[in-house]
């Protein structure tokens, strides 16, 4: 069985692999508020109303919506 070795990655992949794993630390250490208070007075407001129709909170139409912008991505 073969098995293909990983590229190395280079500086600027490894910068933003870094990157992402800090925002999304960040991201899962918020609060509901905390996460409010990083968003525009408008995205909040819709993320409520878009909650409120799915009965899901803030954060998790935000996690839905990562993961389904990575899967696109892909």
């Amino acid at each position: 069985m073969h098995v293909e070795k990983k590229k190395p990655m280079t500086a600027a992949e490894r910068q933003r692999s870094s990157r992402a794993k800090r925002k999304l630390e960040l991201f899962e250490s918020c609060h509901p508020l905390q996460l409010s208070m990083l968003l525009s007075a408008e995205a909040t407001r819709a993320l409520e109303l878009l909650g409120y129709e799915m009965r899901m909170t803030q954060k998790g139409i935000i996690e839905d919506l990562l993961i389904r912008a990575v899967k696109n991505r892909k």
